[in-house]
């Protein structure tokens, strides 16, 4: 958290005013779920937790004040870009966060009709209404999607301490196994969130696709804790392991010389490993400009070099806790992932360490062969469990991979055959949700939505929309080659005065457009989803290339927070 972020009192504060004249509602346990007619939630508590982040990015800050530091003593799940965009933008959703639960609740219904169904028998056998009763339904429904809300809202408070909150989430994913609700659903709802916040959002010109990512990354972490409750409880691999001995060793020396010279080895282990790679500098966007030389005055390496040494009191901390140890590295790993890094890079950070540290135990006069095989052994294991991510999918380089090709076009032929019609589907949703948007279309800024004139013209252009994806996808083996084709048609939207970051809205809403479908064919699945988003972000990506390089924007939020 930044100096100027909201702090979690003045987001409580407004989650106070936006719950003014609601149903107040008392504590029950998450597997419970449901008394009396409305659910029920109670109070979180804050502990630190570790920061398993990448790297400090300080693009933007939020002008309200706040007593916190910059760089929190523990880590948690998300990088501080994706805590800021969270933070920044629940302010601003507070606002309607009726509005948005409700959505949330209508969308759900809409892609699965299962779902309502199997949800107002719930609904009956805890609250013993009469089915017949849609008033008293509604009701019902009004008030899960303010306990949803509650839910997130309770999140984003304690987003520095969600390992608090993993209990009550595998009761609440209890409470669904309980009640039938298929775990992949579960993955639905970042998506949908996402789809009823963005019209908000825009609205007040903090969207972007990088914030849309950073919620879905906060759902992922939401219904990761959800689905434990859908498995047995899976020992740790157990092809490593730390002996006795060498938990006690590698205690002792944290305890008694590594604790109290954090900051000065956080800073050392980076230096000596960008010395021995200096490769791996250039994933780290807020200081790898600086030069080796100047790294030490850099804030941003400061406190990136801080939240590592976080990450190995935690792990320290948690020697003989390595399912919790796990979970973290495993979303430590997801995040190296997604960033492009090499899972190659994550094999030099225990030698490094050891290259960091033995001046500092040679000078105590405790050095040993078992202290450093120790350390070595742990990073080892560190490595282990954050490459289960890079197991999960294919280490992602260029796009797109193998398996993402595959996907593409193993759903492709369902989308293909009603293109048209998701087309139309698409245009309809954007300029009904984004009604500022249809102002670049010249020939439809005077039409309303339902005259013949615009069907027509939003016919026309998603055809041309549509065909552009239809090309894409031709050549997936072959980007390259109509790259200047796309490009070409950047510099046209960008001679029809139509800003670039609103290119990247598209995708998003073509992906709500296509998601009934796909689950209707039990095709879809979270990671498909993502694929089709990052076909569109290459696209957009590509386009924005036919701007002039000042006119390429991406995040209007990123600007509005940049830091002075």
């Amino acid at each position: 958290m930044t100096d100027n972020e909201p702090s979690d009192s003045e987001l409580n504060q407004d989650f106070e005013k936006c719950q003014k004249g609601r149903i107040q509602q008392a504590e029950l346990p998450f597997d419970e779920g449901f008394q009396n007619g409305s659910y029920q939630t109670g109070d979180a508590t804050e502990d630190d937790i570790p920061d398993l982040e990448v790297e400090e990015d300080t693009s933007y800050r939020r002008s309200t004040s706040s007593t916190q530091s910059s760089v929190s003593d523990g880590v948690h799940p998300l990088g501080s870009v994706q805590t800021r965009e969270i933070r920044g933008t629940w302010v601003v959703i507070l606002a309607q966060l009726q509005k948005v639960g409700v959505q949330c609740i209508v969308d759900l219904f809409e892609l699965h009709p299962f779902v309502r169904e199997h949800f107002k028998e719930i609904l009956i056998q805890y609250g013993k209404l009469d089915p017949e009763n849609d008033n008293a339904l509604q009701n019902l429904l009004e008030n899960h999607a303010k306990l949803v809300m509650n839910i997130v809202h309770e999140l984003v408070v304690n987003i520095d301490n969600l390992d608090n909150l993993s209990e009550r989430l595998q009761k609440l994913g209890l409470f669904h196994v309980r009640n039938a609700v298929p775990e992949r659903y579960l993955d639905i709802m970042g998506p949908i969130f996402c789809n009823a916040v963005r019209p908000i959002l825009l609205k007040n010109n903090i969207w972007s696709s990088e914030v849309e990512e950073s919620w879905m990354e906060f759902f992922k972490v939401l219904t990761t804790a959800m689905k434990k409750s859908y498995e047995s409880v899976q020992n740790v691999k157990a092809q490593l392991e730390l002996s006795p001995t060498q938990k006690c060793v590698i205690v002792a020396t944290w305890h008694s010389i590594f604790l109290k010279h954090m900051n000065f080895m956080g800073k050392q282990l980076f230096v000596d490993l960008f010395k021995v790679e200096p490769n791996i500098l250039k994933y780290f966007d807020a200081f790898r400009d600086v030069g080796l030389t100047n790294l030490l005055q850099s804030r941003s390496f400061q406190n990136h070099g801080v939240r590592i040494m976080n990450l190995v009191k935690f792990a320290v901390e948690n020697l003989d806790n390595p399912e919790k140890l796990q979970d973290h590295m495993l979303i430590l790993g997801r995040l190296h992932v997604k960033k492009g890094i090499e899972s190659k890079y994550l094999d030099l950070m225990g030698p490094t360490f050891c290259q960091a540290i033995r001046p500092m135990v040679m000078a105590e006069g405790q050095w040993s062969i078992d202290i450093e095989a120790a350390w070595i052994q742990l990073f080892k294991i560190l490595n282990q469990m954050m490459k289960v991510a890079y197991e999960e999918k294919e280490v992602i380089g260029v796009f797109p991979s193998p398996r993402q090709i595959g996907l593409i076009l193993e759903s492709w032929g369902d989308i293909e055959d009603g293109l048209d019609e998701i087309g139309m589907e698409s245009f309809k949703k954007l300029f009904a949700s984004h009604s500022d948007i249809q102002a670049y279309f010249p020939s439809m800024k005077k039409l309303s939505s339902t005259d013949l004139d615009m069907s027509r013209e939003i016919k026309e252009h998603s055809v041309r929309v549509m065909g552009l994806v239809r090309l894409y996808v031709e050549n997936i083996y072959d980007i390259e080659k109509i790259t200047p084709k796309i490009e070409q048609l950047g510099k046209s939207h960008f001679q029809r005065g139509i800003k670039s970051e609103y290119i990247d809205v598209m995708g998003p809403v073509f992906c709500n457009t296509i998601r009934p479908l796909l689950i209707k064919k039990d095709l879809w699945s979270l990671e498909l989803e993502e694929v089709w988003l990052t076909l569109f972000k290459k696209i957009s990506e590509t386009m924005k290339k036919g701007y002039p390089r000042e006119k390429r924007k991406s995040s209007k939020f990123l600007k509005q927070f940049k830091a002075h």
